[in-house]
C-alpha cells in the first residue's frame, strides 16, 4: 500500500510540474500582456502644447535653416500636440558637440544616441545620473513598443537590453522582414570576363585561384582580386576573405563548448593568411591593395584592371549602371564565400543582420520635463502611421504634388516627385520630406523598392548561401565600466599589432611558419588572454539575460 502511496504522489507531482511548465506563458504572451496593461496612448499626446527637446543629428538638406522647418516634425507636431525642438551638431562634427552638451549638464529631454563615447555607454550614464531608466515608462506607457517587440521576439529584446534586462537601445533601427537576416557584403565577379574564359563561378579556393590565373594569363586582367585594406573588411562585417576556412577576418568567437577565441590565432586563420601570400606573389591580388579603398577597387573593375572586388549590396545595382554605360558587356555576379572543398559546406563566421543591434537608440535624459510625455512621444513613433510618414513624407503637400501613393495591393511608393525631382536627387528628397531618425524600422516597402534588381536579389542569395552566425559572438554583449575600459585599451593594442603582423606576413616582409609562434606570444603579452576573459564572462551574462 505504502509502494502505491509513493507512486500516485510521483505521478502527481510530476503531473503538477508538466502543468506548471505548460501554463508558463511565452515571451510574446507575457510582452502582450504588459502591452495591454500600459496605459493606451491616444492622439493627441498633450492639449497644452507642451515642449519636447531632442538631441539628434540632422542630415541636412540645404533647404531647411533647422529641423523645425521640416514638414514631418510640423505633421508629427499637430498631431500630438508636442512642440518639438530640435538640437543638432554642425555637420561634420566629429563628436566634439554631443560631449560638450553631455559635459555641460545642460540636457535635452531626449537624445538620439549610441552613447558609446560616455563611459561604460548607456548603463554608465544611467549610474551617474546622466539618464533615465526605460523599463518602468515602458511597462507603463508604452503598449505600441511592447507590441511590436512581442512580434520580432525574445531575441531581439535580449539585442535591446542590458544583462540585468535595462533597455539601453530602445528604438534603434529594426530590420523589416525583407532585410532580416541578408548578409548585406561580399565578392562580386565580373561575369562578362568568366564567360570570356567559358569559366563557371567559382565556388572553392581552388576553382577562385585557377580563375584568377586564367584572368590574368588569357585575359591580361592586371588585378584579378582587386582587395583593399584589411580593416574595411572589418568594418563591413565582411568575412569573404578568410571565409573559406570558417574563421572570421577579426572577431571573438565562439567555440562549440561556449568557450571564446580570437580568430587571428587560430591555424585556419594562419592557412588564411598562407593562401593570402601565395596570391600576393603570383600577382593575383593587388600589390598596393594596404593603401587601397573599397572605391578604388570598384574603379579598377570599371576600367577593365580587375575583376574581383568586395562590395556592399547597397553598391550593387548602381555598380551595374556605371559599368554598362561605359562597357555595353558589363556585368558582375555575387560571388558565393569560397569553401576549400565542400561548395555546400555550413560556415559559422557570421555577417547576416540581426534584428536589434543598429546602434542608435532613444534615451532619456535626467532632466526630462515630462518623462511620461516623453515615453507616449517614443510610443507614437511606433505606430504604422508614423513610420509611413517618417519615411514616406506626408503625402499631400498642397501644391500638387505628393510624397508617396499607395498602390492597389497596399503597398507604399515614392512619387515621380521624389523619385525624378528636377532640382535634387533622390537622397536628398529623402531627407528633405522624410526623417529617418523618427523611424524605429527600415519600412518594408520602402526596402523592396530599394532592392528590387535582380543583381541585389542574386547577391543576397550567393553571400549568404549556408552561412550562420552560430560561432559569432553576439554584437550586444555588455562590458562592465572596468571591464571595457580593460579591454577597449587592450583591444587597440591587439588590433594594431595583428593588422601590421598581417601585412608582414602575406607582403613577404616575414615569413608566417618562422614567425607564428612569437606572434602568438606577442598577442598574449599585449592582454589577449586578459581580453578573451572578458569576453567570456560577458557572453555568460549574454546568454543568461
Amino acid at each position: 500500500m505504502k509502494r502505491i502511496l509513493v507512486l500516485a504522489l510521483a505521478l502527481l507531482m510530476a503531473l503538477t510540474l508538466s502543468a506548471a511548465v505548460a501554463e508558463e506563458p511565452s515571451f510574446e504572451e507575457k510582452t502582450l500582456a504588459l502591452a495591454k496593461a500600459a496605459e493606451p496612448t491616444t492622439l493627441p499626446l498633450t492639449d497644452s502644447g507642451e515642449q519636447l527637446t531632442i538631441y539628434m543629428e540632422f542630415a541636412g538638406s540645404q533647404v531647411y535653416d533647422d529641423m523645425e522647418q521640416h514638414p514631418v516634425i510640423q505633421k508629427f507636431q499637430e498631431m500630438t500636440g508636442v512642440d518639438i525642438v530640435v538640437i543638432s551638431p554642425p555637420e561634420g562634427d566629429d563628436g566634439t558637440f554631443f560631449n560638450t552638451i553631455v559635459a555641460s549638464g545642460d540636457w535635452p529631454d531626449l537624445f538620439r544616441s549610441e552613447f558609446n563615447t560616455y563611459p561604460g555607454g548607456v548603463a554608465g550614464a544611467i549610474d551617474d545620473g546622466v539618464l533615465l531608466e526605460w523599463n518602468p515608462l515602458v511597462e507603463q506607457y508604452m503598449p505600441n513598443f511592447l507590441t511590436k517587440l512581442a512580434g520580432m521576439g525574445e531575441k531581439v529584446y535580449k539585442h535591446l537590453v542590458n544583462d540585468d534586462g535595462t533597455y539601453i537601445k530602445l528604438g534603434c533601427y529594426l530590420d523589416p522582414p525583407v532585410l532580416d537576416g541578408v548578409q548585406h557584403t561580399g565578392l562580386v565577379i565580373r561575369k562578362d570576363m568568366l564567360d570570356a574564359l567559358g569559366a563557371e563561378v567559382p565556388k572553392t579556393i581552388e576553382e577562385l585561384t585557377e580563375v584568377m590565373r586564367r584572368l590574368k594569363n588569357e585575359l591580361g586582367v592586371a588585378i584579378p582580386f582587386a582587395m583593399c585594406s584589411l580593416n574595411q573588411y572589418v568594418n563591413t562585417n565582411n568575412n569573404a576573405i578568410t571565409g573559406a576556412w570558417d574563421v572570421a577576418l577579426d572577431a571573438y568567437m565562439i567555440a562549440d563548448d561556449d568557450s571564446v577565441y580570437y580568430s587571428r590565432t587560430t591555424d585556419a586563420f594562419k592557412d588564411a593568411l598562407k593562401t593570402l601570400n601565395a596570391w600576393y606573389n603570383e600577382g593575383l591580388i593587388d600589390r598596393d591593395f594596404i593603401n587601397r579603398s573599397p572605391d578604388d577597387a570598384m574603379k579598377l573593375l570599371y576600367s577593365d584592371d580587375a575583376a574581383i572586388c568586395a562590395i556592399g549590396n547597397w553598391s550593387s545595382a548602381e555598380m551595374m549602371n556605371i559599368g554598362t554605360s561605359e562597357n555595353a558587356d558589363f556585368e558582375i555576379v555575387g560571388l558565393p564565400i569560397m569553401r576549400l572543398s565542400d561548395p555546400d559546406q555550413i560556415l559559422n563566421i557570421g555577417g547576416k543582420r540581426e534584428n536589434g543591434t543598429d546602434g542608435k537608440a532613444w534615451q532619456n535624459s535626467a532632466t526630462c520635463k515630462n518623462p511620461r510625455l516623453a515615453a507616449k512621444f517614443i510610443d507614437f513613433l511606433f505606430t504604422d502611421e508614423a513610420l509611413v510618414i517618417a519615411t514616406f513624407g506626408i503625402g499631400d503637400l498642397g501644391d500638387g504634388n505628393s510624397t508617396y501613393y499607395v498602390a492597389e495591393d497596399g503597398s507604399y511608393h515614392f512619387t515621380d516627385y521624389m523619385m525624378n525631382n528636377p532640382d535634387w536627387d533622390f537622397n536628398a528628397m529623402r531627407q528633405i520630406e522624410g526623417i529617418q531618425a523618427f523611424q524605429y524600422m527600415y519600412h518594408n516597402d520602402f526596402i523592396n523598392m530599394q532592392y528590387d534588381t535582380d543583381i541585389q536579389k542574386q547577391c543576397w542569395e550567393a553571400w549568404g548561401y549556408n552561412l550562420t552566425n552560430d560561432k559569432m559572438m553576439p554584437v550586444t554583449i555588455s562590458r562592465t565600466v572596468e571591464e571595457g575600459r580593460t579591454y577597449s585599451s587592450n583591444q587597440n593594442e591587439i588590433q594594431t599589432y595583428s593588422d601590421e603582423m598581417m601585412y608582414k606576413f602575406i607582403c613577404n616582409e616575414l615569413p608566417i611558419d618562422d614567425n607564428w609562434d612569437e606572434y602568438l606570444k606577442m598577442m598574449d603579452e599585449i592582454g589577449l588572454q586578459e581580453n578573451i576573459d572578458i569576453q567570456t564572462a560577458a557572453y555568460q551574462r549574454w546568454l543568461n539575460r
